[in-house]
């Protein structure tokens, strides 16, 4: 996936609304989280669903 704004950084956040730690922008109650990322030219696209234990 990209680096910036429409791969890596869509994951992290992801990663730290499951956590807790994402500050003012932290979404209250996240248990589950979907990042779509695109990469290449309109070539390479991938989606990623996380969660902890609690959301299966």
């Amino acid at each position: 996936m990209h680096p910036g704004m429409l791969g890596a950084f869509l994951l992290t956040e992801a990663v730290q609304q499951l956590r807790g730690s994402a500050g003012d922008r932290q979404v209250a109650g996240a248990r589950t989280a979907l990042a779509h990322g695109m990469g290449f030219t309109l070539g390479g696209h991938a989606s990623v669903v996380l969660g902890g234990a609690d959301a299966l």
